[in-house]
């Protein structure tokens, strides 16, 4: 059930950054909710793994945004620090990896087809909840794949 109810918080955060360029404080209170009832979910990830989650993308995040203002939005921030708490850091970084790459592919793709220019905004949210997304599923595969 808790699921479920992450899944359409990750989906109204999407919505909404695409929309407004903003990820609501709801959808992440919704989300660090769902964090703390993923103990079952994720029973193998220990509390101090879900602790280094919260911080291991969510703190370069801010510190990023502290020297280049304007890298990233508050909602990316915290979407990423509760997502880790759900999450832990492996399947963290794995969101992050693939919301990232997602983005970046994205990217290209507006500047192959003359759409935006370099300096083109865009919303991340959408990228990092399928990262996110991802990593729920499929996280522990994709880091054992990475680090071989």
């Amino acid at each position: 059930m808790w699921f479920l109810l992450w899944v359409l918080a990750l989906a109204y955060g999407a919505v909404s950054d695409i929309r407004r360029k903003k990820i609501p404080d709801s959808c992440t209170r919704i989300l660090c909710v769902c964090g703390l009832a993923s103990f079952g979910l994720f029973p193998e990830t220990g509390g101090g793994e879900r602790i280094l989650g919260f911080f291991i993308v969510s703190v370069p995040m801010l510190l990023l945004v502290l020297f280049f203002p304007g890298s990233f939005g508050g909602g990316d921030i915290k979407l990423m620090a509760v997502s880790g708490l759900a999450l832990g850091w492996q399947r963290a970084l794995c969101a992050a990896g693939t919301g990232i790459v997602l983005a970046a592919g994205y990217c290209v793709w507006l500047l192959a087809v003359k759409r935006k220019g370099r300096k083109t905004e865009f919303a991340l949210g959408p990228f990092l909840c399928l990262g996110i997304l991802t990593a729920a599923l499929a996280g522990d595969r994709i880091f054992a794949w990475l680090t071989g």
